[in-house]
């Protein structure tokens, strides 16, 4: 495996504060397709508000790869999306058929299927048209129409996000609600949800919308001001017509720690552990909740690593092999890769042999092989005949 070579960054009028680098497996494959040409740049405004965002007083430094993942952890990562620019990939309607497995029923849910973190900006431009067009598909248009409607254009953000209001089902309110802050930043998004939680009407639509409405906006809280998220808290606490099932969606975003020990208290530790993903500063009641659960869900939260720490990092890695395959695969190429910690190396390196995940592991190993080299050896001295542990070791030190 060559050592990676210095690669001009593709050009772009994004400021780099909006522009962001996991580091996980999964982006260094998508770097690594296109050698020839400049690196594809990732970016989501929901790094607006930067360390001004509330989530941001909870960042662990060196968690990640750089400070600005850091900090995007702090801000709620993974329940995030990146929109990619320079990946040929994304430049046209067939490629992003071929490559992003666009078309085929709404892309607004293929697209999390192909890729539940990135989009190509023309995918997200994409989005908005399925928005605007309800039950058209995109990928439907003739190649010209596709290109002309997928220009990314200047947006006006409460315009953009208040198409989330057209949305038929709120099963696809989650998604969308982040591909939208990508492209506008978190306030515009929160006050559409938040007003379609105020909003009555909904309750024909689906009896569950408004709380889903509500439900969507635990990651964007974490991503605009303290003083803003408050608000945005307050109006919800103030609706008075709540429809049923209404008041547990409240309850999870303006009050978790107490909605995760009332579970815990009542013996549904594995249910707590799904909102304390959103609360900050309790470690030891995290680890508790892990180890009490009665069943191991099928797939694993990257995001618990960041709420529980190192602790929960090493029983995670312990409890690799207890998960579906198909979903831990796409959970340590995606998120978990993204976490800088020896502790998860060794299950990490079962999918370099692996036929589909094997090229990003390597794409990998060969960006992160300073950091990596270390941990390699000494995981190389403790199980000396670990042909994997060999294999990654020829790869970072090929001579």
């Amino acid at each position: 495996m060559a050592t990676p070579t210095t690669r001009a960054r593709f050009e772009t009028q994004i400021p780099e504060e909006l522009q962001v680098d996991p580091g996980s497996a999964m982006i260094e494959e998508l770097k690594a397709r296109h050698p020839e040409l400049p690196v594809p740049v990732f970016s989501t405004k929901a790094l607006m508000h930067g360390r001004n965002a509330a989530g941001a007083s909870a960042i662990r430094e060196g968690f990640s790869w750089n400070p600005q993942m850091d900090l995007l952890w702090a801000l709620g990562y993974p329940h995030v999306v990146l929109i990619a620019d320079g990946l040929p990939e994304g430049e046209s309607k067939q490629s992003m058929i071929d490559h992003w497995e666009g078309g085929g029923g709404g892309w607004i849910s293929s697209s999390e299927l192909a890729n539940c973190l990135v989009i190509p900006r023309r995918g997200a431009h994409a989005l908005l048209y399925e928005l605007q067009n309800p039950g058209e598909d995109a990928f439907e248009l003739d190649d010209i129409a596709f290109q002309a409607m997928s220009k990314p254009v200047e947006l006006d953000a409460l315009e953009t996000a208040g198409l989330l209001r057209l949305l038929e089902s709120q099963g696809d309110l989650p998604r969308a609600s982040l591909v939208i802050e990508a492209l506008v930043g978190p306030s515009a998004v929160l006050e559409v949800l938040c007003s379609i939680a105020e909003d009555s009407d909904f309750n024909e639509r689906d009896s569950e919308f408004r709380g889903r409405a509500v439900s969507a906006t635990k990651p964007l809280l974490r991503r605009v001001p303290a003083v803003e998220a408050d608000a945005i808290r307050g109006r919800l606490l103030a609706i008075e017509d709540r429809p049923e099932g209404f008041e547990s969606f409240l309850e999870i975003v303006t009050d978790p720690l107490a909605y995760a020990r009332a579970q815990i208290a009542g013996g549904n530790a594995g249910y707590a552990l799904n909102t304390l993903c959103w609360v900050d500063g309790h470690d030891a009641l995290v680890s508790d909740a892990y180890d009490e659960r009665k069943k191991i869900p099928d797939i694993p939260s990257s995001r618990l690593m960041f709420v529980g720490g190192p602790a929960l990092i090493e029983r995670e890695a312990a409890n690799a092999d207890k998960y579906d395959p198909t979903d831990v695969g796409a959970a340590y190429l995606c998120h978990y890769t993204s976490i800088r910690s020896p502790q998860l190396l060794a299950v990490e390196l079962g999918y370099l042999a692996k036929k589909n995940e094997g090229p990003a592991m390597k794409a990998w190993l060969a960006q992160h092989r300073d950091a990596l080299t270390p941990w390699l050896r000494e995981l190389h001295l403790s199980e000396p005949n670990n042909g994997l542990v060999k294999q990654a070791l020829s790869l970072v030190e090929p001579n």
